[in-house]
């Protein structure tokens, strides 16, 4: 028997889109990724809980935690004590933007909401993670240079650390490089790209993204990515063809193309020649590109002849997620597809993918297990 997992996020229409600084000159952005967490430039920043539930207290916090790193610790130049109360709890319009900030950071950003940190430069990586836990005041550290106050910080785990900023379109860039310090980007279909650099596969309503790598290509050979394409092609007009009722059998794969691939179906096909490359494929569809990686991941292990021969069928998981919608609908297309082409047309197609995966390592996040 195979087993595929597809890896795949579901990204819900609840999901929240975060931009977090990482300091003045991006001077946390180490510290940010090493230790897995995202946080405010406010040492001192001693919140309990009934603070929370008060933006005049909220307040002076901040303005006690800005004395403090004016004066570099919690004594003025004169030796008196930098205490809470001498601080007003009124709002005024400097205060009003470190308390939004502070809210995002306490209040509004969720466990799974996406954040997104960018480093320094031109050419710095950007990070891209997801809220890890629900906030826990206890959730506190000492960070160089603010040795003397505690850091209030929210975990993260990091999704993707070794993006480019350069990578990035233009029109997302104008996103990150600006304060505010934390900062929520509304979601729409420029700024719903930013998944696209921190998942290797995704759902969300009516799209489909996955990314197919070629960790071997060495960016001199085009011709290289000829026979990866072709799979792609087949893969794309197996699904419009199955999920159309329609029959296979005693077609090759060049006749399924042929008859059956519409690039109307795609989105975005979008090709690297960089050493290592990269695919990025988005289609109109919520499956489409999870059953693309699906048959890139059968076809380089060598196992659609094999279950076609054994009339064996393929089961589907998804590690990302508790809810396998997706992945029982995609077991029912992909063995249709299977059960309807011949075992010459199955046999081609392990072929290319077996001979991709050795000459540019070709591969899905789509995780193939055979089982005796």
């Amino acid at each position: 028997m195979s087993t595929v997992d597809i890896n795949t996020t579901i990204i819900p229409a609840s999901k929240r889109i975060w931009i977090v600084q990482p300091g003045k000159n991006r001077k946390f952005f180490d510290d940010f990724e090493q230790e897995r967490r995202v946080y405010l430039e406010f040492p001192g920043l001693d919140l309990a809980q009934r603070d929370l539930e008060d933006d005049g207290l909220v307040r002076q916090h901040i303005r006690r935690s800005v004395s403090m790193v004016s004066h570099k610790g919690p004594v003025r130049d004169d030796g008196t004590t930098i205490n809470l109360a001498d601080f007003p709890q009124s709002p005024d319009t400097a205060t009003a933007i470190f308390l939004r900030t502070v809210r995002h950071l306490t209040s509004n950003m969720a466990v799974g909401d996406l954040v997104v940190v960018p480093g320094f430069g031109a050419y710095s990586r950007v990070l891209f993670g997801e809220i890890a836990a629900p906030l826990r005041l206890e959730d506190r550290a000492r960070i160089p240079p603010y040795l003397w106050g505690d850091i209030l910080f929210r975990r993260v785990n990091w999704l993707s650390t070794n993006r480019f900023k350069q990578e990035l379109p233009l029109d997302l860039v104008k996103y990150i490089g600006k304060p505010p310090a934390i900062a929520e980007v509304a979601r729409n279909a420029l700024t719903e790209r930013f998944f696209e650099y921190a998942y290797g596969s995704f759902v969300k309503e009516g799209q489909s993204w996955s990314t197919i790598t070629a960790p071997t290509y060495r960016g001199n050979d085009p011709s290289a990515i000829s026979q990866p394409t072709r799979l792609i092609e087949f893969a794309v007009a197996a699904y419009r063809a199955t999920g159309g009722g329609q029959d296979l059998s005693g077609l090759t794969m060049d006749e399924i193309i042929e008859r059956y691939y519409d690039p109307r179906d795609i989105e975005h096909f979008g090709l690297s020649f960089n050493s290592p490359g990269r695919l990025d494929f988005k289609a109109r569809d919520s499956k489409l590109a999870i059953f693309v990686s699906v048959v890139i991941a059968l076809a380089g292990s060598g196992m659609l002849s094999g279950c076609k021969a054994s009339s064996t069928p393929v089961q589907i998981t998804n590690s990302k997620t508790a809810d396998q919608t997706i992945s029982v609908e995609m077991q029912q297309q992909i063995n249709l597809m299977v059960n309807g082409i011949d075992q010459p047309t199955a046999a081609k197609v392990d072929h290319i993918g077996q001979e991709s995966k050795e000459k540019i390592g070709l591969k899905t996040v789509a995780q193939v297990d055979k089982t005796e």
